[in-house]
């Protein structure tokens, strides 16, 4: 299962990219003396440049350093979404994009979720990346998303009115600024699994979280367990259907 991103969802990732890259100053590093050193430069309100020069073992130099490595990597991650958006051939032309999802559920509410909140104890332990996961399944999961590179929380408290909720992931997607739920069912095969489940479906819809949408369901049974090719196009597919929500094309 071979899913790539779609033209829509890398336009939206560029955008979102360039606008970060012009939030990290270049940095520069130099030699004064014997010492090494790190500045950067910016201008101040009366639009003067201004420079500002630290040593770069100092608290101060290391703090420009890593917005440094940040800067790289966004630098990176630019050059291959605009190497793929140039592979992708359209006949359509794009006539608008919004830039974010209007979503409650967006960047603010992900930093404030608090990871591994169910009190239910886990009677097997799959351990990835020092938390402590239910299944093999979930573990697979966090493994996918680890790949993509999307943070997550997993099973933060969710409040949904007067209700809680423990989602396996919650996948905070920064270029649409909006978050994503992931269940994953590994018991389809047990009826009493599955009328649970359609319980537990029916209130996220109640409070407006949809399938497909909000909330991908990913499923196997005691004897079968999807790939991680097959998970991961879950995903992308899933992102790339946000993304046609935000892009008008004229075909």
């Amino acid at each position: 299962m071979n899913i790539d991103y779609s033209r829509e969802y890398l336009m939206i990732q560029e955008a979102f990219l360039r606008k970060l890259l012009d939030r990290l100053p270049p940095i520069h590093y130099g030699v004064s003396g014997k010492t090494t050193i790190v500045r950067t430069y910016f201008h101040d309100r009366d639009g003067k440049r201004r420079r500002l020069q630290y040593k770069l073992d100092s608290e101060k130099g290391r703090k420009l350093v890593q917005l440094s490595q940040k800067r790289e990597q966004t630098e990176k991650a630019l050059n291959d979404v605009v190497y793929k958006l140039e592979k992708k051939n359209s006949c359509a032309d794009i006539i608008q994009v919004r830039e974010v999802i209007e979503s409650s559920m967006n960047g603010e509410f992900f930093n404030k979720l608090h990871a591994q909140s169910n009190p239910k104890p886990i009677k097997k332990k799959y351990i990835h990346k020092g938390i402590d996961l239910r299944s093999r399944g979930e573990m697979m999961v966090a493994e996918c998303l680890d790949l993509l590179g999307l943070p997550y929380k997993y099973e933060p408290a969710l409040q949904l009115g007067d209700e809680v909720f423990y989602p396996d992931f919650i996948v905070y997607i920064e270029a649409l600024d909006c978050c994503i739920i992931i269940e994953f069912l590994g018991m389809t095969d047990d009826y009493e699994y599955v009328m649970d489940l359609v319980g537990k479906i029916a209130k996220y819809a109640r409070h407006d979280v949809f399938i497909n949408r909000d909330l991908l369901l990913i499923a196997g049974t005691v004897d079968y367990m999807p790939s991680s090719d097959y998970i991961k196009g879950c995903i992308i597919t899933l992102l790339n259907n946000l993304a046609a929500t935000l892009v008008e094309v004229d075909a």
